[in-house]
């Protein structure tokens, strides 16, 4: 007979495997966490730039605010209505004990000195017809507002400049990775090639130590241009108000038509 705690035992190494396979396929069917590639040309990037981009975003926190003066101090030539409601509650007078006087009595009972209650509104317009302090505020206020309209202009042209020439430096780095890639490639390819000369007896060990060293000479560029695209693309990411994990792939080409770089549509020069 099998005693408890051996049965418990049992049943335990059978339960284990089991929930180790549960939990093997909750693992296979739960969904992945992926981030979706972003596919941006070089309108879309212009457009983000301009619509979430930190230099767009303060020059036009300064419009607004500078929209904002001009309506407070334009409120001050405004007309304008104040009023004020006062209720007042007398527990004693000195006029009371007029109150039982037939003559006076009524009179002093419903009057301002002696009454209970006491209730007083009061209401208030005026309207600044000349003012030379009001309106040169005004003035002031205005000409700071168009300074702050120009200067979001001139911020937005900015903005567009920099991401254009960082959306292509992007793609120019992404080109120089490219490149870099294939010339370690067929660096490599020549490596192996030689290497199997060299044991043949088709090739002298000089030619397989300089197909070595030129294999191995390829892999820094390699290396430097990754660092130089992926900086460009954090910059680029920063320009336009992306978050630094966002994948992106760029699909504006910088082969372009006849060997000139096209005016996008967001561009000024573009009218």
């Amino acid at each position: 007979a099998m005693t408890p705690r051996l049965a418990a035992a049992f049943a335990l190494a059978l339960a284990l495997p089991a929930a180790s396979l549960a939990h093997a396929a909750a693992r296979e069917n739960a969904p992945a966490a992926t981030t979706d590639t972003l596919r941006l040309s070089l309108d879309d990037a212009i457009r983000l730039a301009l619509a979430q981009g930190p230099e767009s975003g303060i020059a036009r926190a300064r419009w607004q605010a500078a929209k904002g003066q001009v309506r407070e101090v334009g409120g001050q030539a405004l007309p304008q209505l104040t009023g004020t409601a006062t209720y007042t509650r007398r527990f004693d007078s000195v006029f009371r004990s007029f109150e039982s006087d037939t003559l006076f009595g009524p009179i002093f009972k419903n009057s301002a000195l002696a009454a209970e209650n006491t209730w007083m509104l009061d209401v208030t317009a005026s309207q600044v017809l000349f003012s030379p302090r009001v309106w040169a505020a005004v003035r002031a206020a205005r000409a700071y507002e168009r300074a702050a309209r120009s200067q979001r202009a001139q911020t937005d042209d900015d903005v567009r400049l920099s991401a254009r020439r960082a959306y292509l430096d992007a793609a120019y780095r992404a080109e120089l990775v490219r490149i870099a890639g294939e010339g370690l490639t067929q660096a490599r390819a020549y490596e192996r090639d030689v290497t199997l000369l060299h044991r043949e007896g088709s090739r002298a060990e000089y030619d397989l130590l300089q197909a070595q060293v030129d294999a191995r000479n390829a892999e820094p560029p390699v290396l430097a241009a990754r660092s130089a695209h992926a900086a460009a693309m954090l910059d680029l990411q920063r320009r336009l108000g992306l978050p630094a994990g966002q994948p992106l792939a760029l699909v504006t080409p910088l082969a372009f038509e006849n060997g000139r770089a096209p005016v996008t549509a967001l561009d000024p020069l573009a009218a």
